[in-house]
């Protein structure tokens, strides 16, 4: 049984896959022989095989694809839960690339502070030549700057799978981890985190787990930040509702709804001298919206085959 598993859930993006697979199988400071890589292809018609197979013989047994066709990333998650056989097991996005050193960095983080899940620094690889470069670099970047093993248990909010390890036997107790109601639609991991952090699990920070985020001109912008800003709102207000409660959520409900006014203001005020700082508020103000406007009626797809013909 491998010491740890690196989870890579796809869904038709070969070229982007390609440099993860490369980045996960040449993993330095831990044996070949103490980790597997398994790949969830989310795509209907397995489009993953051809991408995957380039690197078959080389890897052998140490790398696996696994088809999950049901539409969703919560049940491509589930999928490389329950197939996976490692004791340590570590999420790496389709769109990510891992350090060399980063699964030994997340092994030795783990073993060193007894968390029950790790979260490494993500940077993002944004084109050279967007406009307002250095505010999507901050955006799609998670870097904290904090020293290794730190407890990040109450950040929770501000954490995801992407770039994170999970212990098998505290985090993933028999039945589905990530809500499958929510796979299409994104907030499962904030859900499965918090659900966690309730049940007494302890998180910690590996420094030296790095990865490289690449985000594509079409999300470098202000547009998609917005819709992902909003999104964002909506899955904090759904997540109090869950976890804690139909009071917890009108008090992000408020918030929300000062966050709009404030930012909305703020927008309208910029908009006729400053237009990307008028652009960033309108992202504020998005995300205020979207904690009052978190209903099931005002979701929409931004993963998988439907969100894809939503765009």
């Amino acid at each position: 049984m491998p010491d740890a598993s690196i989870l890579i859930p796809t869904f038709r993006r070969p070229a982007l896959l390609t440099s993860a697979l490369r980045s996960a199988l040449g993993q330095r400071g831990i044996a070949p022989s103490d980790y597997e890589v398994v790949v969830v292809d989310n795509c209907p018609d397995h489009s993953a095989r051809t991408t995957v197979a380039r690197f078959q013989a080389e890897a052998g047994s140490r790398l696996r694809l696994v088809h999950e066709p049901r539409p969703g990333i919560s049940h491509a998650r589930n999928t490389a839960v329950q197939v996976s056989r490692g004791r340590l097991l570590a999420f790496l996005d389709d769109d990510e690339i891992a350090a060399p050193g980063w699964l030994a960095a997340m092994v030795a983080t783990q073993r060193a502070t007894g968390a029950d899940a790790v979260f490494g620094p993500i940077q993002a690889l944004v084109p050279p030549d967007v406009g307002d470069r250095g505010f999507f670099l901050s955006f799609f970047s998670r870097d904290w700057r904090l020293d290794d093993g730190v407890d990040v248990t109450d950040r929770a909010a501000g954490l995801g799978t992407n770039n994170s390890a999970f212990l098998r036997d505290t985090c993933f107790p028999p039945g589905v981890p990530f809500a499958t109601d929510l796979g299409t639609v994104g907030g499962e991991d904030s859900l499965f985190l918090r659900t966690l952090v309730r049940t007494g699990r302890r998180f910690a920070w590996s420094a030296d787990a790095a990865v490289a985020e690449v985000v594509p001109a079409d999300r470098a912008d202000h547009a998609y930040v917005r819709r992902r800003r909003f999104r964002s709102g909506q899955i904090r207000t759904l997540v109090a509702a869950r976890t804690d409660g139909t009071l917890r959520a009108l008090g992000w409900m408020g918030v929300g709804m000062a966050q709009t006014m404030l930012w909305g203001a703020a927008t309208a005020l910029l908009l006729p001298v400053h237009r990307t700082g008028a652009a960033r508020a309108a992202t504020r103000a998005a995300g205020g919206l979207g904690k009052v406007l978190w209903a099931r009626t005002f979701l929409f797809p931004m993963y998988g085959a439907a969100a894809t013909r939503s765009a």
